[in-house]
This record gives C-alpha cells, sequence and structure tokens, in this order.
C-alpha cells in the first residue's frame, strides 16, 4: 500500500517562509521501507525514516504521526527484541572516541578510530544519517563515492558545535571533558586536548562497504566505519594553545582559527550550566574570562 508522504518544512529545504512547523503535502507517492530510530524533540517525537528507492541521503526525520503505525509497531517489536542496538553502537563509537582522547599525550593531526561495532551496513547508515543532524544549527551533507570495488559514504563536520554533540565527552567521560574538551587526561599532569573542527581540519565519519562487480547490492566483503579527526592541545598551566604538527603548510592553522578554538575552550571550560563542572586550575584562575587576544 503506497502513503502519501508527509514531509516537514526542514525536510524540504524550507520550500514556504514562515515559522512553526509546516506540513507539505508533496504531489507524488512514497512507500516507507522501515523505522530506523526515534528522537523527542520539542514538538514531540519523531522517527529517523528509510524510504523505498532512496539511500540513507534520502533519510528523513518525520513526526511520529507521518508514518503508518504498522511501520511504527514493527519499529518498537525490533526495540523489544534488539532494545539497545542502535543506541548501543552510538554509545560505543563515543566511547572509543573518548578513550582515544583521553589517552592522547599531545595533539596530532588526522586520528583515526576504528568503529567495529558499526561495521554492520544498517546500523552503519544510520549512524551517519543520526550525526549528520545536530540538535541545533545546519544539516550535514553525507556524500557517496564508488567505484567498481567498494562505495565509500561520508559525512563530513566543519562545526565545532557540531562535532562536540558527536564526541559528547560528558556522556561517555563525565569525569574528564565536557562536548569535544578533554579537561582531564589520563595521566595526572595532562594539558587539556580539543577535537578541532573547522574548514581546515573537519572531521569525518565514513563507511566504506564492498560491491560485486559493480552491482548495487551489498556485497560479502569487509565493512570498516571510521571516525577520523584533528586535536589541539592547551597548555593546563598558561592556557597556552599547542598546535598540532601539520603535515603541509596548508594544512597548518592560521592565527585567526587558532583564537577561535581558543575562545571556544573558554566557554566550555567554564560550564555554567553543569551543577558539578569538572574541576581545573585554569578554570579557578579566571583564564576563561581573559580576552582570546592575549593567548
Amino acid at each position: 500500500m503506497r502513503k502519501n508522504r508527509y514531509l516537514t518544512e526542514s525536510n524540504q529545504n524550507r520550500r514556504r517562509s514562515g515559522r512553526g512547523r509546516k506540513r507539505l503535502l508533496l504531489p507524488d507517492s512514497y512507500n516507507v521501507q522501515k523505522v530506523i530510530a526515534w528522537r523527542q524533540r520539542a514538538g514531540g517525537i519523531e522517527l529517523l525514516t528509510a524510504w523505498e528507492d532512496y539511500d540513507v541521503d534520502g533519510w528523513t526525520w518525520e513526526p511520529l504521526d507521518n508514518i503508518p503505525q504498522r511501520f511504527v509497531r514493527a519499529f518498537h517489536a525490533q526495540r523489544e527484541r534488539l532494545p539497545t542496538s542502535f543506541f548501543y553502537v552510538v554509545t560505543r563509537m563515543r566511547d572509543r572516541i573518548a578513550f582515544k582522547v583521553i589517552e592522547r599525550t599531545g595533539p596530532m593531526f588526522g586520528l583515526a578510530v576504528l568503529v567495529e561495532e558499526a561495521s554492520l551496513r544498517e546500523y552503519a547508515l544510520a549512524l551517519l544519517q543520526y550525526f549528520s543532524t545536530p540538535p541545533s544549527g545546519t544539516k550535514a551533507k553525507i556524500a557517496v563515492k564508488e567505484d567498481h570495488w567498494q562505495r565509500a559514504h561520508t559525512l563530513t563536520i566543519f562545526s565545532q558545535e557540531h562535532a562536540a554533540w558527536i564526541v559528547s565527552l560528558h556522556e561517555s567521560r563525565p569525569t574528564h571533558g565536557v562536548g569535544a574538551l578533554r579537561i582531564r587526561g589520563a595521566r595526572r599532569m595532562s594539558n587539556m586536548l580539543l577535537v578541532a573542527c573547522n574548514a581546515r581540519t573537519p572531521m569525518r565519519l565514513s563507511f566504506v562497504e564492498p560491491r560485486a562487480g559493480g552491482s548495487d547490492a551489498p556485497a560479502p566483503g569487509s565493512y570498516k566505519f571510521t571516525v577520523e579527526f584533528t586535536t589541539v592541545g592547551i597548555n593546563s598551566a598558561t592556557g597556552d594553545i599547542m598546535p598540532y604538527t601539520a603535515p603541509t603548510d596548508e594544512l597548518r592553522l592560521e592565527m585567526a582559527e587558532a583564537h577561535a578554538l581558543v575562545a571556544y575552550a573558554k566557554k566550555t571550560l567554564k560550564q555554567p550550566w553543569a551543577a558539578e563542572p569538572v574541576r581545573h586550575r585554569l578554570r579557578a584562575s579566571g583564564w576563561c574570562d581573559q580576552p582570546v587576544a592575549f593567548q
């Protein structure tokens, strides 16, 4: 049975102007393939929906009442059999990133983290779609590049806030850091470490799958999900930035970019929203309130 597909204003690139959520009844009909995940938003529950004849880049977040009930029931039945499957993979990905960030002794360009739990195709594509849409800000695009032997799905993040939501150290390691900022490392005298995300050092989530002789069907072989990012250090005694060693001159941080990263670290370290913020000498010294230009 074919269902008319209602899409929210944001999912249709804001075809109409105005405020609030508007439903747009498209002239075409679409088939729901399955519900992948759910999330709670201010306007209610939204479901991450896969559509027939559309790849992962065509998946959309839809209000609960836009999806036929049989797909919702099937989703809940699957969650009962595997109650934490998808979000377990989300948690494991963040945990692996946190481990790498906390164990590092200094800044580094192009760290790569392999997430074995996300090697299953269904989970990998769902992860890319889930992390492409931050709680606030602009949705990032998932690029698909393929050749005769493999297909690569890559989500590229240029926003520091978006990267901080993906890393979420305050969820995986609440005693060590917040967002993309490691405040405490594994060693007692560790400097702070920040996952630096901008146009020069984007964060990339990539899923590579094999192809069989150019066929579009999933093929037997090696499936790999990786997260790639770059870190800069913040000296825990002076607050000076410690840039990564760039492989080329074009990839070196410029002064304005370094200042922006220090400003973000200061804002994050203050943690005015936290009931029990992670303690650090720079926070107690008033470093967070000093102008960034002094760095």
